[in-house]
């Protein structure tokens, strides 16, 4: 019996060094040269506000920027895409947690005078109930790397 009890152990334990998919690594972003040396880039007082960003006379960013002003119409919007990324990022850390369930129920019944003794009997009852489910291959990890990336 302890023998069965060691190799479930170690094949539980064993199981914790297996994960399923390729570690999450941030894309690479080329920065001008000059933000590594700390020169900052001299603007004028006709340069609007609005398109700040095109001072960098980056492409790539023109086009991000293009993108969120597309799909953020405004900082609410932007906002709530924010809280609803953390908010998957959560759902997706709490599959890695247990899960606990309980209830309780009370009930009082009362036989009738006419057809019977008119007895009262009160019944009660309880439940509780754990349950965790193990991440053998890594896929609640993974799921979470996931989320973290998108919030990013």
């Amino acid at each position: 019996m302890k023998r069965l009890i060691y190799l479930l152990l170690f094949f539980i334990l064993l199981t914790g060094c297996v994960t399923v998919g390729p570690d999450y690594v941030p894309p690479e972003q080329d920065f001008p040269a000059s933000w590594h040396n700390g020169t900052e880039i001299q603007t004028d007082s006709a340069t609007p506000v609005a398109g700040w960003w095109r001072q960098f006379e980056n492409q790539e960013l023109d086009a991000l920027l293009e993108k969120t002003f597309a799909k953020n119409h405004d900082l609410k919007t932007a906002m709530a895409r924010l809280r609803e990324a953390r908010a998957r990022q959560v759902i997706a850390g709490s599959a890695r947690l247990p899960e606990l369930n309980a209830a309780a129920a009370a009930t009082r019944r009362r036989s009738s005078e006419n057809s019977g003794s008119g007895q009262i009997s009160d019944s009660y009852s309880a439940g509780f109930d754990a349950s965790w489910e193990l991440d053998i291959f890594g896929g609640n990890r993974r799921a979470v790397e996931a989320a973290r990336a998108d919030l990013e």
